[in-house]
């Protein structure tokens, strides 16, 4: 039985982020994300305790389907849809597994109001 040790819950995402060392940037795709940490889904994941820089925009929320009629005047106050986030963060984790290649990144530097925007 495995003991799941997140501070925060994960989310299921599905966007696309830029990261790097150095001055070398690759795109990629993220496949989980929480105010805390990333999941980069890559063939060739950094070395862990590697500093990544990374660039991605979140998602938008989906529409609460209670305030349809609101939809017009709140799509242009989402957050996530059209600013893309830079924060730094470090590899703690990576996977080799065939069926889910890729390297966990935790978060850091972050603010209270970019933490809302990731999640």
């Amino acid at each position: 039985m495995s003991e799941d040790r997140r501070k925060e819950p994960r989310h299921a995402a599905s966007f696309e982020v830029d990261y790097g060392s150095d001055e070398t940037f690759v795109f990629a795709k993220a496949t989980d994300i929480s105010s805390l940490g990333i999941f980069i889904s890559t063939p060739q994941p950094l070395a862990v305790g590697e500093q990544v820089h990374m660039r991605f925009t979140p998602p938008a929320p989906p529409a609460d389907p209670r305030i349809e009629d609101m939809r017009h005047n709140l799509s242009s106050h989402r957050v996530g849809g059209t600013d893309s986030i830079e924060v730094a963060g470090v590899v703690r984790w990576i996977s080799t597994a065939a069926s889910r290649p890729g390297m966990g990144v935790e978060l850091s530097g972050l603010d209270q109001s970019t933490r809302a925007r990731i999640m």
